[in-house]
């Protein structure tokens, strides 16, 4: 399984509720999810990282959103104030 991250930024007008609902419906999707911060999402997959990609551009409106998808280690987080560590 591979842990990626989802750090995401949604511009602010009519829609951006429904689109970050949307984010968070097809992440959850892909695997176990955490996201007790903001804007940003953890997901245990076995999905590969173009394919989490593509589930956070059906979401997204690729004009005026932005987002950052990164691989990364259960070992190597470090967590602050009273956050669960994440998928363990």
């Amino acid at each position: 399984m591979t842990l990626i991250g989802v750090s995401f930024s949604i511009h602010i007008d009519d829609t951006h509720e429904q689109r970050k609902d949307d984010l968070l419906q097809r992440l959850r999707t892909l695997g176990k999810t955490w996201n007790e911060t903001n804007d940003l999402v953890l997901i245990k997959t076995r999905q590969s990282i173009a394919e989490v990609r593509f589930q956070v551009l059906l979401a997204l409106n690729v004009a005026t959103d932005k987002s950052l998808i990164f691989r990364t280690d259960e070992q190597i987080l470090q967590t602050t104030g009273q956050i669960m560590k994440p998928l363990l």
